[in-house]
Order: structure tokens, then C-alpha cells, then sequence
């Protein structure tokens, strides 16, 4: 019995998704952590680094220096749009009492956007402070990047459920 698992599945996975994640796999290997012996690690084989993974395969004529490029207009872009929406969010909570959060989202190339959630007022324990003793906030912030292919349509759909029936032919109990 081989070690290696089927990957024949009814899913039709995108070829070039297959291609890329056998590319990919062939540089990485999975060990137990030293501390945990319930935790495995996904680590580099030793001809390979991870933080290259992703730049080593980028698509012809897109370099590191333009991804690097893009990277920091986002931080940037979503530093200076919370900062800007911010703003204005906490003058509409003062003139609407009754608004407890406002939502924004901007949409970026494709189909990824920038979100942000202003909430009027959080309460978090205070760090050091006695038990169930709180501290208030106001107009917290919380932002993220949704981008597409993280979410459960499309390719990574397929994904996922291909590696759910492989996983259960696999791991399941007969």
C-alpha cells in the first residue's frame, strides 16, 4: 500500500491548480512540531525556502518588485481609507446615537476588496486589572483584506472539496 494519496476525485479541479500545488508541494515537507506531537508543521525542504515559494511562481512578466510595490499601496491605501472614513464615521455616530456600527468596503481589483467595521464602542478586560474589571473603547476599528480566492467559490471550492473526499477516503474509520 502506497503512502501517497489518491488524488483522482469527482471534483474537477483546474489543471493549472494542479500543476502549481504539485510545483509547490515538491518543495515543502510536513514534520511534527518538536513541542506537540499533535501539531504538524508545513516546513521547506532544504534546497528550497518558503518566503520563495510564492515569488518563484508568479506569472511571466509580474516581478517581486511590482507585487512589492502593490503590497504597499495597500497597507497604505488601507491605513489612509480608515484614517479618512474614520473620520467622518465618528462625526455620523455623534449626530446617530443609535448606530452601533458602520460598515465599509471598497473594492479593489478583480473581485478582492478592502473591508473595514467602525463599532461605536467595545469593552475589552482590562490587561492587569481585577477579575471582570473592563476597559471602554471608542469607535474601534477592525480591517482585512477579502480577497476571492480564499473564499469558498470557484477554484478554492473545488479545492476544498476535493480535498474533503480524498481526506475522508483516507483518514475516515472503516
Amino acid at each position: 500500500m502506497s503512502n501517497k494519496t489518491e488524488t483522482k476525485t469527482t471534483t474537477d479541479v483546474d489543471s493549472e491548480v494542479v500543476e502549481l500545488g504539485q510545483k509547490i508541494a515538491k518543495g515543502i515537507k510536513i514534520v511534527t512540531a518538536e513541542n506537540d506531537s499533535s501539531l504538524g508543521l508545513v516546513i521547506a525542504k532544504e534546497d528550497t525556502k518558503l518566503e520563495d515559494l510564492y515569488i518563484s511562481n508568479l506569472p511571466e512578466g509580474i516581478t517581486k518588485d511590482t507585487v512589492k510595490k502593490i503590497q504597499d499601496h495597500n497597507s497604505l491605501f488601507a491605513a489612509a481609507s480608515t484614517y479618512g472614513v474614520g473620520l467622518q464615521v465618528i462625526d455620523f455616530l455623534k449626530q446617530n446615537e443609535g448606530v452601533r456600527k458602520v460598515e465599509f468596503s471598497a473594492p479593489m481589483v478583480g473581485k478582492d476588496s478592502f473591508e473595514a467595521s467602525f463599532n461605536r464602542h467595545s469593552e475589552y478586560p482590562k490587561v492587569g486589572g481585577d477579575a471582570g474589571e473592563k476597559i471602554s473603547k471608542y469607535c474601534t476599528v477592525t480591517t482585512g483584506f477579502e480577497i476571492q480566492g480564499t473564499r469558498n467559490v470557484g477554484d478554492m471550492k473545488k479545492v476544498r472539496l476535493a480535498l474533503g473526499e480524498l481526506g475522508a477516503a483516507a483518514l475516515a474509520s472503516k
